[in-house]
């Protein structure tokens, strides 16, 4: 396809399986469409690569800058987090089940607005004003860019039992951006490294919540596990 549009005889074959429209459409078809550029990780999707006509030194550039916000709002939210008796639909936790509940607060919206506009700036000197719309789009919908800041509220509410056979398990709710989330499994997963007990499963805890809630978690949750079946646990 490249070879096509570079030939000096340049013309649109009616065969191909692409057709043309032109660049100003573009930003429109942007808004219209689940178009994501970014990753909540801070890297550029393949299509948002293809579709921006980056270089390899533009992907860096654009990498490394979100990298440096999406940490700056992660360390931010890392401070701020609290443990509370209730969770977010008000039930309270039962004394007597080891529980937690783990909230992430929301930026205040000024400091929102702040770190947006700086991200903005910086990202439309990468791409250029041709390109930029094709961003600016995606940024100005308000789900854009709490998805990409992740600045929304998250909880992560946990619990720990014993099933039916005595094995102790854990459960979690987590809740994020309007979705909730429920994952459940067996305590021993968060033994420590080298325990012969230990059982994988531990890095897929928590998914979609931020790495600062997922540590404070899986700690919690490390504690029951040596206290309930660690070497000096009570039988």
């Amino acid at each position: 396809m490249r070879t096509l549009l570079t030939a000096d005889d340049y013309r649109w074959s009616d065969e191909s399986p692409f057709v043309r429209i032109p660049k100003s459409v573009l930003p429109e078809l942007a808004v219209l469409s689940d178009f994501e550029p970014f990753s909540t990780r801070g890297t550029v999707q393949p299509y948002g690569r293809e579709l921006l006509g980056l270089t390899p030194a533009e992907r860096q550039s654009m990498e490394e800058t979100l990298n440096r916000h999406i940490a700056d709002v992660e360390r931010k939210r890392e401070g701020g987090i609290y443990e509370t008796n209730r969770t977010s639909s008000g039930q309270l936790l039962d004394p007597g089940v080891p529980a937690k509940v783990f909230v992430v607060p929301s930026l205040a919206e000024d400091e929102v607005k702040q770190r947006l506009d700086q991200l903005s700036v910086e990202l439309r000197g990468i791409l250029g004003e041709e390109r930029w719309p094709l961003v600016q789009t995606r940024l100005d919908k308000e789900t854009g860019s709490e998805r990409l800041l992740s600045q929304l509220k998250q909880e992560l509410s946990i619990w720990v039992e014993t099933d039916a056979k005595g094995t102790p398990t854990w459960l979690c709710l987590f809740s994020f951006g309007g979705g909730v989330g429920y994952q459940n499994g067996t305590l021993s997963m968060f033994l420590p490294e080298g325990d012969p007990n230990r059982t994988e499963g531990a890095d897929k805890f928590g998914p979609g919540c931020s790495d600062a809630l997922r540590q404070r978690g899986m700690a919690w949750l490390q504690e029951q596990a040596i206290a309930r079946l660690g070497k000096g646990a009570k039988p």
